[in-house]
């Protein structure tokens, strides 16, 4: 059956270079061949990383300037701003992509549904650890915004059960408007690939080096500063350890990665640390690795996780990252609180490791983002036709 066209905003705030974009975007290439383009709002006007890619496939950045100052008199001019947005715009289908339970988000919802706004999806892609022991102000305000967003939201997607669970009731859960959506990858990208390994440790120079990777935004939750413990363990064993750092200062909160730069100054491993920025061929650096490392504070469903694995990388990751991310033997889960020498000893066991090719494994497991693709769009045309 043909379906006519059908045009998603995807409500993004920023185009960083980050999971949750790169989830879009990914999304954004494997959906056109199925008649829907997404374009993406966000709320800053300043030019983004991902701008020419969505170009590329045909989408539209849209900025609505808003201020993420937490005060009430800000909130409401949110609100004024995206709902004469939404009035005007014509779009039948926006998809919340980053409104945790908060009041910007509940806000947004809101200047959604008076603007008349038809099918509004919210999409939880994170499960703060420990919130099931909000205490205080913290847990009534986290109580009261998810009630507002699901009130407000007509559908609701989570890439993760863990992320389902800390933005929606169990209602919902069970119901007919709600949908498990993995962070799903281009498999053939992200194979290993041993020239393409020999040529980036060459470009590098750390040829001789055993190498430890960590992909992420630079912010508080991603835990840099524990990586950087561990990587002084390391070089207590020797010298032979390179950390490649992959990721962008972010906006929202910079002092993270100029206080990063600092921590690795002052314990004198300037040499054993390479900043790369927030690259576009992240398949390519992982190549390059021998070890990958996420020791994040909270976590929904990490795509760089899932990526690693389809590179065959063994990874180590921290106990409150969800266990659904675990598609292979080769993730390791520890605890933070048994500290970075402990993290280390285990890297001494696990290097050096053979690299496997892991396409059936990401295939069969469901992460492959061109059936992924297909799922998602039926889901579009499934909630346009029915609602």
């Amino acid at each position: 059956m043909k379906h006519s066209e059908i045009k998603v905003l995807q409500y993004v705030k920023v185009l960083e270079r980050g999971g949750l974009e790169s989830f879009v975007l990914n999304y954004g290439k494997a959906i056109k061949p199925y008649h829907i383009t997404f374009d993406y709002l966000v709320t800053r006007d300043c030019v983004e990383p991902y701008e020419e890619e969505i170009k590329k496939i045909g989408s539209k950045k849209i900025v609505v300037n808003i201020n993420d100052n937490n005060c009430l008199i800000k909130e409401f001019q949110t609100f004024i701003k995206l709902y004469k947005f939404f009035k005007s715009c014509g779009y039948s289908i926006v998809h919340f992509e980053s409104i945790t339970p908060s009041i910007q988000g509940n806000m947004a919802l809101l200047a959604a549904k008076f603007a008349g706004v038809r099918i509004r999806i919210v999409h939880s892609h994170i499960a703060p650890e420990g919130w099931e022991k909000y205490s205080g102000l913290h847990r009534i305000k986290y109580y009261i915004t998810k009630k507002v967003n699901l009130k407000l939201g007509t559908h609701f997607f989570g890439c993760s059960d863990l992320a389902s669970k800390f933005a929606f009731s169990e209602e919902i859960i069970n119901g007919n408007s709600y949908w498990k959506i993995t962070n799903a990858i281009n498999t053939s990208a992200y194979l290993y690939n041993s020239v393409t390994r020999d040529i980036y440790r060459k470009k590098l120079k750390i040829e001789d080096k055993i190498v430890i990777g960590h992909i992420a935004r630079f912010v508080k939750q991603k835990n840099h500063f524990f990586t950087i413990e561990i990587m002084q363990e390391l070089l207590k064993y020797t010298n032979n350890y390179i950390l490649l750092l992959i990721g962008e200062k972010s906006d929202s909160e910079p002092y993270v990665f100029n206080n990063v730069k600092e921590e690795i100054k002052q314990r004198g491993l300037n040499n054993s640390v390479i900043f790369l920025g927030g690259v576009t061929n992240v398949n390519e650096y992982l190549n390059a690795m021998d070890i990958f490392l996420l020791p994040s504070f909270f976590e929904g469903l990490p795509i760089s996780l899932i990526e690693a694995q389809a590179s065959g990388l063994p990874c180590i990751v921290s106990d409150t990252v969800s266990k659904e991310a675990k598609l292979s033997e080769d993730v390791h889960y520890l605890s933070l609180s048994i500290g970075a020498k402990k993290w280390a000893n285990y890297i001494l066991h696990i290097v050096p490791y053979l690299r496997k090719n892991n396409k059936n494994m990401i295939l069969n497991s469901g992460y492959d983002i061109n059936s992924n693709a297909k799922k998602l769009a039926d889901i579009y045309y499934q909630i346009a036709e029915r609602d």
